[in-house]
């Protein structure tokens, strides 16, 4: 893991981009990945589009350590200053932390917790049970999902989110209000193509 500055050259359009990582062979990785899924700088795919992939040249300026890594930026930065750049702005902050890989991924998941299940103020219309009972008519019914987020009384981007992204960790539940009689009636109406969503209403 390499810690320090580097410039992105494009070697047609001698356009570059100064920049500092925590670990440069990765960023690198990225920057080719997103320019190859059509996303980034838009400046930098125009040269992309119209050079290819093998114009641009990864390189490293030099190596510092995390304390000095954006000082070192706007060292470099200054430097390039009098070339085309891909990225304009200047280091504000020169003396912000900088995170290492460990106490970002560390972060993470402390942020994820905090913000999980009924912790989370996006959630704040479900309780786990509620959570649990939707992510089981997701898995084991043919409800459409408008239709269960009226019947639990929230918005469908909620219930869609359920078991995704926000109440990852609950565990399926059915609903008591489920009962073996209603899941016959309904797997009847549902064989002569009616929608699941309205026999489930009329129970």
């Amino acid at each position: 893991m390499k810690t320090g500055v580097y410039i992105i050259k494009n070697n047609q359009t001698k356009n570059v981009r100064v920049g500092s990582a925590t670990n440069m062979p990765k960023r690198f990785s990225t920057y080719k990945a997103e320019l190859r899924k059509g996303k980034g700088n838009k400046l930098m795919l125009e040269d992309l589009m119209n050079y290819g992939q093998e114009s641009f040249e990864y390189i490293t300026l030099e190596e510092c350590s995390v304390e000095d890594l954006f000082k070192r930026e706007q060292f470099w930065l200054n430097e390039y200053s009098d070339c085309c750049m891909y990225n304009k702005n200047r280091v504000v902050n020169v003396k912000k932390k900088v995170l290492t890989e460990e106490e970002a991924e560390g972060k993470r998941i402390k942020r994820s917790i905090a913000t999980s299940g009924e912790k989370n103020g996006n959630c704040t219309v479900l309780t786990e049970q509620l959570a649990s009972e939707i992510l089981w008519l997701k898995n084991n019914t043919k409800m459409k999902q408008c239709k269960i987020a009226e019947m639990y009384g929230c918005k469908n981007n909620v219930v869609n989110r359920v078991g995704k992204d926000r109440w990852v960790n609950v565990i399926a539940t059915k609903p008591n209000w489920f009962t073996e009689e209603s899941e016959i009636k309904i797997k009847k109406i549902v064989s002569i193509g009616v929608d699941a969503t309205s026999a489930y209403i009329n129970i």
